[in-house]
């Protein structure tokens, strides 16, 4: 829950700072990039029914090409941006049957591992 809330927080932020600059008309534009799952350390153990795990090399030209096209908002995989819709137009129950369940995102982390050292066991 700390890392969902952390990507809400972020995008929340992000919402503010992007209508604050244009408000100021400051020419700065601000892209918020939601990734789904990299395949990278962070989240050794994730396991995914439906969606892939993303590949960093190309989720990292994807961002900049976001940046570079003045994107305000890139959910990755495409089609990820429209959770948020999805979210608000559903009903609690049919949002957490339909995405969490029946696209198995709510048991990703089951098996999750995380970057290990020497000195943790987990980075729960």
């Amino acid at each position: 829950s700390v890392y969902a809330a952390s990507k809400w927080a972020v995008i929340g932020w992000s919402d503010s700072l992007r209508i604050e600059l244009q408000e100021a008309r400051s020419g700065v534009h601000v892209t918020t990039v939601a990734p789904y799952y990299i395949a990278t350390g962070m989240f050794a153990g994730v396991r995914s029914r439906l969606v892939p795990i993303l590949d960093p090399e190309k989720t990292a030209r994807r961002i900049v090409r976001a940046v570079e096209h003045n994107r305000t908002f890139r959910g990755l995989p495409w089609g990820f941006h429209f959770i948020r819709l999805v979210q608000g137009l559903l009903p609690d129950k049919l949002f957490d049957a339909l995405v969490g369940n029946a696209m198995g995102i709510y048991r990703t982390m089951d098996h999750f591992t995380g970057r290990r050292t020497p000195d943790h066991t987990s980075n729960r």
